[in-house]
C-alpha cells in the first residue's frame, strides 16, 4: 500500500527541520535596534532560496547558511514572530491526485519555515 502523497511531503518537512541548527532564533532588543541572525542547514537537499515574512527583515542565503538581519520597528515592551520561508530545490517527486483519481506532480516546492522570535524592552 502507498502513502498518501500529503503524508510523504510532510514527513519530509519533518525530516529537514531536523537539519537546521535551530528552527527558532531568540533575541532581546531595543525599539530601532538591528539585530543579527543566523541559520545553518546540515541537510543533504539543496536550499533555493528564502523568502521574509515582511519587509522588516534581510535575508541571505549562500550554500547551507542563511543570514540577515531585522529592523526592530516595535516601540512597546511586547513579544513578537516574524517568519523565514526556505525552498528547497525542485525535484523530489511529490505527486497529489487529481480529480479524476490520477496522480500528478505536485508544482509547488517544499518549503520549511523559520521563526525569529523577539522580546522588545
Amino acid at each position: 500500500m502507498t502513502k498518501n502523497p500529503k503524508i510523504l511531503k510532510h514527513e519530509k518537512i519533518v525530516a529537514e527541520m531536523k537539519n537546521f541548527d535551530q528552527r527558532v532564533f531568540q533575541f532581546k532588543a531595543k525599539h530601532d535596534e538591528v539585530v543579527e541572525f543566523e541559520f545553518n542547514y546540515d541537510g543533504n537537499e539543496i536550499l533555493q532560496s528564502v523568502k521574509p515574512g515582511c519587509g522588516c527583515t534581510n535575508v541571505t542565503l549562500a550554500e547551507n547558511k542563511i543570514w540577515g538581519e531585522i529592523h526592530v520597528g516595535v516601540n512597546e515592551p511586547q513579544q513578537f514572530s516574524k517568519y523565514l520561508t526556505v525552498y528547497f530545490k525542485d525535484g523530489y517527486g511529490y505527486y497529489t491526485e487529481n480529480e479524476k483519481g490520477n496522480m500528478v506532480p505536485e508544482p509547488r516546492k517544499l518549503s520549511v519555515s523559520l521563526t525569529l522570535k523577539g522580546t522588545i524592552k
